[in-house]
This record gives structure tokens, sequence and C-alpha cells, in this order.
């Protein structure tokens, strides 16, 4: 057995009433304590559970998920013992965790199996914010837990864009519905283990399938961890990790405890005292003024985390009049070695610069926005902004008057510019259009365009990947005909209506752009409905979808024209990219439908047992499906090859600048799938297994991706501290499920690897199942065939060098 020990002076048990009090813990032995039972790892089996709802021996519930009262009738464990290297037998069983091997997929291996999976897994983000999120954090005695807010009827409780959305995931063959998150898991160390290794981390994105009917099961997809020497601090983790130590602080304020010694990423809690450790591990943060956080030297530190917004969509439909400025400042340049001017500072810098290219005194820092493109342009086009004089082209204009007005033009030019820059005093001056054919006229804003015409200036707001994405993706706005997508119609109708599109299009965009004007009313059909309130015109705008003669009898065009009823026809007149007309209005009864009516406000069932508001129902081979509302409606990007494309391009190009970061990392978005897209690798083992804590519920299909993320060895340690000093709210005593180690930071929190059965169906999922999506995974697909050693299965990763190395511990 791996335990030899328990550590008892680290574990005090909850005091609960009744028989439904029942534990666990990772040790080798039970322990009784004030009448409750923590069973031992061999005695999982014992664990019970006479009120569902509320027992902590079964942690990890799905209260609402379609099928749980099925679960719930399972009120005794299901965990069996069946260590690998001992002679136990269960039987036919199917436990987890495994020791994941490679030999799956080596060719003429006896082990060999074929992957049937024929495509990636496809993630796309829910309607969740950062402030939704804040309070889901919670320190468990078996993991760290991220929880997706629920409602009492099983909806996600994030309302955003008038509407309701999990995050979800694809699973290739067998599944042709979403699978919802309903929270992630952070164990340490991993409980799978990969030939025989053991990572120190194990990240869990647990799902549950979306529609109800007798097999709903679980879907798990797993995820590595594993500090490296040179790996720099993730910033996306360090995110989280300072909203579980405010969380932990809360526990250990109530119970009068001080709080724990300074993390380096993190703002300092209750108003602690910098120490020289924290100021040196906090170096590449810049806090605002009057923080209390306030480091002598920081240098800059290279980040990688991806730019899109928060769910990967528009955070929001209306710009501000003007510019807004977040409370963290990039960090200033310096004139003197180890200094950082305050704002009223005016050094001089003579020594530092040329005093040509810099004025006698250095400006105030200023934050210098997410804005790409424009501050390179304002920095060093052909005919740049910071000069003096004043540039006096449009663009420029619009810099000096919306982006950076009045003296915040100066801040911008000496900090923003990656070589600091000084511009003229401001001057009331015209513009010119230097910049624009100077037989081009010009317009008042708010007036309709000429034909040549350029538009008027306007204030493009600060989100730079809104701007990139209209202007340049392989679907933009600015276009002709203009785009169907629903995150354009979005662009039209609220962030830039009427003629400030154009505006938008020409000024906004790296390159000026144009567009088409918007489609002229036909006096026959009344534009009866604004096309940003359409859900996902471009799948009903698809030849021989919802906007066709005759109408389409799909079970998600039937659910359009119930939804619509009177709009339909203005919104295929107005909302596609070329007009279409829809045939009269009727249902197609199509093949397994005999159970169900159709009339003309959708799909009628008799039964309506277990169904609940906004779900939509349906009849395959005789067997009623509940499906929730959002299996009808397509994401704003529909199209999951650009989503990933684009996720991927941000992420590359963040990991190549330099990041300082707000305080507590404020400014890093919430995406509930960044582990997906920071492993760097889409080929993973699949396997039918249980979950990973009583009642070891079956069947879990899941995934475990091939690499690990390589985060910063202090990550790793706070993660465990976090754990093993895990102090219990009702009694302030130390409540682990964990071993704890002798020094008390560090905690065993895994299960012991269980031996491999058949009944696993355990397969290898790489290069000849689909074309990956990630740059690693096709470097190696290129040539895997010639790969006759595998040295990609055993010496090295996908995603990174390792230097030959399987694990950092290997000589």
């Amino acid at each position: 057995m791996k335990f030899s020990g328990f550590v008892l002076s680290l574990l005090t048990l909850q005091v609960v009433q009744g028989n439904n009090s029942d534990l666990f813990n990772y040790g080798s032995v039970d322990i009784t304590e004030n009448g409750v039972t923590s069973f031992g790892q061999e005695n999982w089996g014992d664990v019970s559970c006479s009120d569902f709802d509320s027992c902590p021996g079964f942690p990890n519930k799905y209260p609402v998920f379609p099928g749980y009262d099925m679960l719930k009738t399972k009120d005794t464990s299901h965990c069996r013992y069946c260590p690998e290297d001992e002679s136990v037998n269960c039987g036919l069983h199917r436990q987890s965790p495994i020791d994941l091997k490679r030999d799956r997929g080596v060719a003429g291996s006896p082990n060999e199996k074929f992957c049937p999976d024929w495509h990636w897994m496809e993630y796309r983000p829910d309607t969740c914010t950062w402030d939704d999120m804040k309070t889901q954090l919670t320190i468990e005695r078996h993991a760290l837990q991220i929880h997706v807010p629920q409602l009492p009827n099983g909806d996600i409780d994030c309302f955003r864009w008038d509407k309701r959305r999990y995050p979800r995931i694809d699973y290739s063959k067998g599944f042709p519905d979403w699978w919802w998150m309903q929270r992630t898991d952070i164990h340490v160390p991993s409980n799978h283990i990969q030939e025989g290794t053991r990572y120190a981390a194990e990240v869990v994105l647990a799902h549950f399938y979306e529609i109800k009917h007798q097999k709903n099961q679980f879907g798990y997809i797993s995820i590595f961890m594993q500090d490296y020497p040179d790996a720099e601090s993730w910033s996306y983790l360090d995110k989280l990790i300072c909203q579980w130590r405010k969380e932990e602080d809360k526990v250990r304020e109530a119970c009068g405890l001080p709080p724990v010694e300074p993390y380096g990423r993190c703002a300092l809690l209750r108003n602690q005292q910098p120490t020289q450790e924290w100021l040196d591990e906090a170096a590449g943060l810049i806090f605002a003024p009057g923080s209390n956080n306030t480091s002598t030297e920081p240098p800059t530190v290279p980040d990688d985390e991806p730019t899109y917004n928060e769910s990967g969509v528009v955070d929001s439909m209306v710009p501000s009049a003007a510019p807004s400025f977040p409370t963290g400042l990039r960090e200033p340049n310096v004139g003197q070695a180890g200094s950082i001017f305050a704002p009223s500072a005016q050094p001089s810098v003579a020594s530092e610069f040329n005093a040509s290219e810099v004025s006698s005194t250095i400006p105030p820092p200023i934050d210098c926005l997410n804005l790409g493109d424009v501050i390179e342009r304002m920095c060093f086009s052909e005919d740049p902004c910071c000069t003096s004089p004043r540039a006096n082209t449009v663009f420029c204009d619009n810099i000096y008057d919306n982006i950076f007005p009045g003296d915040a033009m100066k801040s911008a030019c000496y900090h923003c510019c990656s070589t600091p820059l000084t511009v003229g005093d401001a001057e009331p001056t015209a513009s010119s259009g230097s910049d624009m054919p100077s037989d081009i006229p010009t317009t008042a804003p708010g007036s309709v365009l000429a034909p040549g015409a350029i538009p008027p200036p306007i204030d493009c707001g600060s989100d730079n990947t809104l701007i990139e994405r209209m202007c340049s993706s392989t679907d933009p706005c600015c276009g002709t005909p203009r785009s169907d997508t629903m995150f354009c119609w979005n662009i039209y109708d609220n962030v830039f209506p009427g003629e400030q599109i154009k505006s938008a299009c020409y000024h906004c965009c790296s390159e000026p752009k144009t567009i088409a004007d918007a489609r002229p009313i036909n006096p026959a059909i009344p534009k009866t409905i604004e096309c940003s309130a359409v859900d996902n015109p471009y799948r009903m705008c698809k030849e021989n979808s919802c906007c066709s003669n005759p109408r389409s009898n799909s079970e998600f065009c039937k659910s359009v024209y119930a939804k619509h009823k009177g709009d339909i026809e203005s919104i295929c007149q107005y909302c596609c990219r070329e007009p279409l007309t829809v045939g009269s209005a009727r249902y197609l009864r199509s093949s397994g439908e005999d159970e169900a009516e159709f009339s003309g406000e959708g799909l009628v069932v008799q039964d309506s047992d277990d169904i609940q508001e906004g779900d939509e129902v349906v009849y395959i081979s005789g067997n009623k499906y509940i499906l929730r509302k959002d299996n009808f409606e397509m994401d704003e990007e529909n199209d999951a090859k650009y989503f990933q494309q684009r996720i991927h391009a941000e992420f590359k190009e963040r990991s190549l600048n330099i990041a300082v970061h707000e305080e507590d990392y404020n400014d890093i978005p919430w995406f509930a799938y960044e582990w997906m897209v920071k492993v760097g690798t889409e080929y993973y083992y699949r396997y039918e297994g249980t979950q990973l804590v009583p009642p070891c519920w079956e069947v879990v299909h899941w995934r475990v991706m091939k690499d690990p993320i390589r985060v910063h060895k202090r990550q790793i340690d706070e993660l465990n501290r976090l754990l093993a000093w895990r102090l219990n709210p009702d009694t302030c005593q130390s409540d682990t499920a964990g071993v704890v180690s002798d020094d008390g930071n560090t905690v065993d929190l895994s299960r012991e690897v269980m031996y491999y059965h058949d009944q696993h169906r355990k397969v290898f999922c790489e290069c000849p199942a689909w074309p990956s999506q990630f740059p690693g995974d096709q470097e190696w697909c290129r040539n895997y065939r010639d790969d006759t050693n595998y040295d990609r299965f055993y010496t090295r990763p996908y995603s990174f060098d390792s230097g030959g190395k399987w694990h950092p511990n290997d000589v």
C-alpha cells in the first residue's frame, strides 16, 4: 500500500448528526471520531449516504442535471478497492484512476487498439463573467473546486446577452450532443499516472450529458500540470490562486486567525506589510496608486495568455463615450536604474536618452490599453501621431481627441511606444486628412455619407480584440455584403449603429475598410425585428436551412419558426447576406416522430412529465428525449475551426509580449476552457471508468490529455498549501481528506492506481484519428509514420521541448 500511516492531528472530522455523516480519506486506515467514521481507501465502498443532497461523503453532486434522479437512488458507494499491484479480485469492474500506457497506439503492439474518435474536442464558452465566478471557488477536503453556478431549475445562473449558456464541449463518435461543464477540480498530486509517472497536479473538467435519458452519464476531461525549472508563472492559474486565497482568508478571519504568508503573485491580505520575498516574487506587477502593494524593482515577466474576451464573445455591446482607464498601470520606462517615477516626479533623463528623442521630463505613467496595431501605427507608421508638431491626419485626430485626450497623449507616446517618443503641445487644428486622398470629401458626424466620402472620426473604444475580429477575421463585419453572423449583427445594431459602422471600419481598422450600405426596406416586407435579436441568423440563412422554400423540417428550423412566428419573413429579408424568401408556414413530419404532433406553435408533446420551461422534446425510435433550450442556440462564432484558430493565435501573440498585470490579475479574462488552450495538444487517452471519489459512479467517459501544462514551482507549492492548510469553517480546525507531509505544507490527495480491465476500453487517440489544430501536434503528425521508435510517445511531449525527458525528474 502506498500509505504507511495517517496524520491524525491534521484531520478533525465534521460532527454531523445521524447516519449521514460518513467521510472518506486518502490514508490506509479508517478513523472514527465523535461518532463520525472517515473510511480509508481500502474501505471507500463502505461510505454510505442517507440524505443524498447533503451528505459530505459524496462530495461531487450534480443536483439538477438531466437524469440525476436515477443516480440519487444509488445511496451506497460503488467504489471497489482494486489496486494495480495487489492480487485483489474485484471481478468485472472499471475503477479509476489507471496507469495510462501508450502501447494502445503503437502499431504491431499486442495491446494496439484503434481510436474510434474522428474529430477533436470542440469547446465553447459560457455566459459567466469573472464576477459571476468569484464566489464559486471553494477549498474542499478532497480538491480545489470551481463550480458552475446553477439555478434550481437546472439553468446556469449567468444571464448575459439575453441568454444562459453552460460551458460545453463536444465529444466525438457516439455523443451527437453537447456535454455541459458542472465544475473544475484540482487534485495534488495527479490521480492518473502515465507510463508509471505521476504528475504534480491534475485538473479535471467535469461534465454531464445534456440529454435526459436512461444512460445519462459523465464526461471528464483531465489535464496534468507539472512544474518545470524553466517554466514561467502562468497568470491564469495565479488569478485562480489569488481568489482561493481570498476565500481561505474569509475563514481564517472568522476564526480569529491571521492571514497566511504573502504569495508573490497576489495582493496582500488584510493590510499585510510586504516582505522581501513577496517583493521578489511580485516581479511584473504594478498596482494602482494608493494600493498597499508597492514594489521598488518590478522587472517584467513574459506571459502567454490569450486575449479573447470573457466567454469568447463581445463583452459589451455599447461603447463608452470616452475610453475608461483601468486602475492597473503599465510598467513605465525608467530613467535611472531601479527607480519608478511617481506622477509628480520629473527627473532629467538626458543621460539615458538622446535629447532630441525625449523631453527633459518624464510624463506620468498611463494605462496603454490593449490597442495592439493602433499603438504601433500611432508610434511608428509612415505618418505617426507621436511627433512635434502633431500630425493632422484623421487617424491621429481621433487618437488626440478620443483615445488619449489632452496631456494623456504625452504619456502615451512616452510609455506606450517601445521606444519613448514625444508629441507636440495640443493646438486646435482642423484635420486635413493628409493620409487620405485630398479629393475625397468628408462629412459631419451623423450625416448620411455621400458616395466616396470619408466617414467622420469615431471613438473606437478600448476593446482591441473586438475591433480586430470586426476588421480582420475570416468572416469580418467590415465587408460587402454585410456579414450575417450574430457577432456582426451585434456590432451593426448595438456597438456601431447606423452610419457609425462606416466610420468604425474606416478609422478603427489597422487598414481603412469599407462596408456595404444597410439593407433598404422592401415595401412588401416590413422590418419587424432587429437582426441582433435573432439567434444565429447565419445558420438560418444557410442554403436549404430555415430561409428556404419549402420550409425546412429540421428540429432547429422548426424551433425557429415557432419562436419567431410572424418575424420569419423579415429575418430572411434583412438579416441574411442576400435577401431570401421563406415558404408558407407548415411542418413536415419526419420519420420516428409518430408519438408527437406538430402545430403552428411547434412541437406538442402529450406527456409533459419532467419537462421544464425552456426544454425541447423530440421522439427518436419511440423514445422521448428532453433537450434543453441551449441545444437550439448556435454560438456567436459558429465556425468551430475559426474559433479554435482565433483563440490559439491570440494565445501565441500574447506569449511574445511583455505583460504587466493588474492587482490579482483582474486583466486576465475568465474562460472555463483556458486549460484546453494552455495544454497545447488535442491528443488524449480515452477510457471508461468511474468518479475519483465516493460513490465512484460509473460510467465516466474519460479523456486524459497526453502532455502536461507547464507551471512554476511556486504555483504547485501554493496549490498544495491551500489544501494542506484547509480549515473546517464550522470548527476552525484542520480538515483535509489528504495525507499531509511532515512539514505540513504538502498533501497527497490521490487515489491509488486501480488495475486495468478490458472493460475500461482504453485507447490512445493521436495523429491517425484526426488532424489537430495545434502547431505542436501538427509538427509531430507530419512525419509520425517515420517515427518507428515512437520517440514522440516515450521521450518528448508534443507541445514543448523537454530535452528528451518524459518528466523533469528523469535523469
